[in-house]
């Protein structure tokens, strides 16, 4: 074909050398039919037809070649062909229109105005009112500043019959008054945006910013209503009527915008901010405080973490910063680096904790204080001091939350203190404590069941705020406590098993509405274990929920905490425990697609990848997944197994 086509050009340029200007066209023509890509061509075939005088064919072809240019990012080759057009046709008006458009692309604006002018006086003398407003539209964007150029198009609008645009235009010119400080006039031509679009939002909005402005809140409030009413979830709008409630301290108006604000976009940390203040100003100290943790992370989650340093030290002196919000602000110290100011944070925690008998608390904020200098003084001392005091606090304890037995471990962790074995003491007795917290977990909640009260308030306790320790709670034992009453005591028969599996269904039910309630939305460690969990129990839709609520934790969107591609292998095996193995390929997709990572730290969900396609029958692409392991890490076992499992299918 393309052989031929040379052949064809060959032939049309010894016909144009013998002066056969119709016999070149035909052969140009033929050579184009088979090769329309062929730019030049179209150049030349224009040429010619402008020889033969037929303008709208070379028009045609010009147009072709100048759209080809643009495309290319030759602009000014695409500006001198619309030129030889409109000397072609000097009264079409599509030559100026791109000319215009190109021009401005080139930031050459007298050209482009001296075009668009054209183009106005051309409709103006065809009498196209509306395609006089089309253009004019496009000048203005030249200078959207020029309030004089926008009055005149506002005035065209009117004489046109042009009612919405006249309205928007209106409203423009009123933000731009607005904007000067003209404030009165900015309303008279809001006024006379509503009178030209009344069911336009943005034309009370702008009377209502007026109105504030001037400090007039009950009509700005007014206003700000009835554009919410047009559009009820303008942020815009919200934002400003709830400053009209803070104006004149109608607090909990204020609250109740907040709030809607944030359900609609959560992100704003701005607006969060607010709100947690005025909790605080309201005396709300819990409401405020998650809040502002939740400001707080929202700034770890860019890497602001001036901004969260600047907050907490503004909340130092407040009754809200307790040991929780401490605790935080020595964790952002310790994140932006600030290591001298984070240990002394930290250590004014321990002594506090010491001096309240929070022993365990005291003990966790000097092993933070060691993950940031390991060579602090006394610090291994200082835990086998804390620990000997946590010893005897305990002996000397007359009530206890958790009956003390053989077992309850005191003098294990004695032994251990007189081995020197500080490390193994620790984990002893956090281990002890985890399980102290969940017995009183199950004793409350067994109690709530029976219709019974209790002095203890259920609480789940997750360990692992610390940096390089795992987080868990064995929620499977609290489960199979709460599952089972009729063996309590080894001795009760079992009632008949239709009577049976309603009684736990009710009793887990039950013990589901309890954890929800303990579990703050952002409590992201605990989703995650409370999924492990359920996904032991086999309760897989259950745990399906909890790792996706874990999945958004903000640190890792910072990148702080690196778990995103395990909780979408959890999910991923949580669906293909149920069956459902496309859901399961979606969720190790997402995995996958998640850039940030090394290329080993995707292997274990190629490998649950490969395992769904094979149930899925598309042995070769399981195929093609594990050999893409191997590529990663070449003694990879189980991608080798797979392989050879598959080759023997």
């Amino acid at each position: 074909m393309i052989k031929e086509k040379y052949v064809l050009v060959e032939l049309a340029q010894k016909a144009l050398q013998r002066g056969d200007v119709d016999k070149a066209v035909s052969e140009y023509e033929s050579a184009l039919k088979l090769d329309q890509s062929d730019f030049n061509l179209h150049n030349t075939l224009g040429d010619l037809y402008v020889k033969k005088n037929r303008i709208p064919e070379a028009i045609r072809e010009y147009s072709l070649v100048a759209e080809n240019q643009k495309e290319k990012g030759f602009f000014l080759k695409s500006v001198a062909l619309y030129k030889k057009i409109s000397r072609l046709s000097p009264d079409m008006p599509e030559p100026y229109e791109k000319m215009a458009e190109l021009y401005t692309e080139l930031k050459l604006y007298f050209e482009a105005k001296t075009n668009y002018q054209w183009l106005l006086d051309y409709y103006e003398g065809k009498k196209e009112k509306r395609k006089k407003v089309e253009v004019f539209k496009k000048l203005l964007n030249l200078e959207p500043g020029n309030v004089d150029l926008r009055r005149k198009f506002l005035q065209m609008c009117i004489d046109g019959g042009m009612q919405i645009e006249a309205s928007s235009e209106f409203v423009k010119l009123g933000n731009e008054l607005f904007k000067k400080g003209e404030r009165r006039e900015a309303v008279i031509l809001f006024d006379k945006a509503v009178q030209f679009n009344p069911g336009s939002f943005t034309c009370y909005k702008g009377l209502g910013k007026c109105f504030f402005d001037e400090g007039d809140m009950d009509k700005a409030i007014q206003l700000f209503k009835k554009t919410l009413s047009l559009n009820p979830d303008d942020i815009d709008s919200l934002a400003f009527l709830a400053r009209c409630y803070c104006r004149i301290e109608l607090n909990e108006k204020a609250i109740d915008v907040f709030i809607k604000i944030l359900n609609l976009e959560p992100s704003l940390t701005e607006t969060r901010e607010r709100l947690a203040r005025l909790y605080l100003r309201n005396g709300a100290i819990e409401e405020a405080k998650t809040e502002f943790i939740k400001v707080v992370n929202d700034f770890i989650f860019r890497k602001e973490f001036s901004e969260a340093i600047s907050l907490l030290e503004g909340l130092s002196g407040e009754a809200i910063f307790d040991y929780k919000m401490r605790e935080k602000f020595a964790s952002v110290l310790k994140m932006a680096g600030e290591k001298r100011r984070a240990v002394e944070e930290y250590e004014s925690l321990v002594k506090n904790y010491e001096d309240n008998k929070i022993y365990e608390k005291a003990i966790k904020a000097l092993k933070e204080i060691v993950s940031i200098d390991p060579d602090f003084p006394r610090s291994k001392e200082r835990i086998n001091e804390l620990l000997k005091k946590f010893l005897a606090h305990e002996k000397t304890e007359k009530e206890y939350s958790l009956k003390v037995k053989d077992d309850d471990g005191l003098e294990e962790i004695e032994k251990l203190l007189k081995q020197g074995l500080v490390e193994e003491a620790i984990k002893f007795l956090e281990g002890k404590e985890e399980k102290r917290e969940v017995e009183k977990t199950e004793k409350s909640n067994m109690a709530d069941y029976k219709g019974e009260t209790t002095d203890i308030k259920p609480k789940l306790k997750v360990r692992g705020n610390e940096e390089g320790t795992k987080e868990f709670f064995d929620l499977g034992e609290i489960l199979k406590g709460e599952m089972d009453p009729f063996n309590q005591d080894g001795k009760k028969e079992k009632k008949n098993l239709v009577e049976e599996d309603k009684f736990l269904e009710n009793i887990f039910t039950h013990f589901k509405e309890n954890i929800e309630k303990q579990i703050d939305s952002e409590d992201y460690s605990t989703h995650y274990n409370l999924g492990l969990a359920y996904m032991e129990m086999e309760l897989f839709d259950d745990a399906i929920k909890e790792f996706q609520k874990a999945s958004k934790d903000p640190l890792i969107k910072a990148g702080v905490e690196k778990k995103f591609l395990d909780y979408c292998n959890l999910i991923g095996n949580c669906f293909v425990k149920i069956g459902l193995f496309e859901e399961a390929e979606r969720a190790l997709e997402n995995g996958l697609g998640t850039p940030g990572y090394e290329a080993k730290d995707y292997i274990s969900l190629k490998i649950s990848k490969g395992i769904i396609l094979e149930n899925l029958k598309n042995y070769q692409g399981a195929l093609r997944v594990y050999a893409d392991i191997l590529s990663i890490e070449p003694e990879n076992k189980e991608a080798k197994e797979k392989i050879k499992e598959l080759k023997n299918k």
